[in-house]
């Protein structure tokens, strides 16, 4: 083909046009590796179109939601989540290759928990050690019995973090 250049000269050019890759992603299933309150999703992706020959082959990159117990739907841009509460969510991701096809990954179901090394049962609400030695309550607070929480005095159904505030 011939075309112009900036200065009006004639030049031959070669044109390649790419193949065009129309298939979605592979049906897939993340992992999810979990280390304390953070998790690390493994993608596992795949392109259902991959070849050699076309530029617009292959997984380009991904989309990430968790569902938390109350169907609250989060989106995040990268694999690594930190701080995330106590409870039970599902995870699942959104792959997309380098020509736009999409697909939504099969949902994951994991658990934040944490491990105590010793608790106390009061009568209507509960505290606990964990390894680090950071206090965790639960239960009725309607008399702040499970310490100032930032000046909070509602009853907690997960047990959070008990964080003192010194004067």
């Amino acid at each position: 083909m011939k075309v112009e250049d900036v200065d009006e000269n004639e030049v031959s050019k070669d044109i390649y046009i790419d193949l065009i890759d129309t298939l979605a992603p592979e049906e897939f299933t993340p992992e999810v590796q979990k280390n304390g309150s953070t998790i690390t999703i493994v993608e596992n992706g795949k392109d259902a179109e991959v070849m050699e020959e076309s530029s617009k082959s292959g997984i380009d990159h991904y989309e990430y939601y968790l569902i938390d117990s109350s169907n609250k739907e989060t989106k995040y841009d990268k694999n690594k989540i930190e701080n995330l509460a106590l409870g039970t969510y599902k995870a699942y991701l959104i792959a997309f290759d380098k020509a736009g096809n999409s697909r939504k990954s099969n949902e994951v179901e994991f658990s934040i928990t944490i491990e105590f090394s010793k608790i106390s049962v009061g009568d209507r609400h509960n505290l606990a050690l964990d390894s680090d030695g950071t206090i965790w309550g639960g239960g009725r607070n309607a008399d702040g019995e499970l310490g100032t929480l930032k000046n909070r005095f509602d009853s907690r159904t997960v047990p959070v973090k008990i964080v003192p505030e010194y004067k």
